[in-house]
């Protein structure tokens, strides 16, 4: 039988670890990484950004 996945809690504490690994040609990614402060990974989360000079 499958175990339903662990949620982490969100009241105890956390360690956020980000890292951009690309940044090139106007486009940004970003990676980030939950841990627990047993050092478990709890969650990743991955965001890309586009760049754009304004011209007036």
């Amino acid at each position: 039988m499958r175990q339903p996945p662990m949620l982490p809690c969100a009241d105890k504490w956390l360690l956020f670890a980000m890292e951009s690994p690309v940044a090139a040609r106007a486009r940004g990614l970003n990676r980030g990484l939950f841990f627990r402060r047993d050092g478990t990974l709890v969650a990743t989360v991955v965001q890309e950004g586009l760049m754009r000079i304004r011209s007036d």
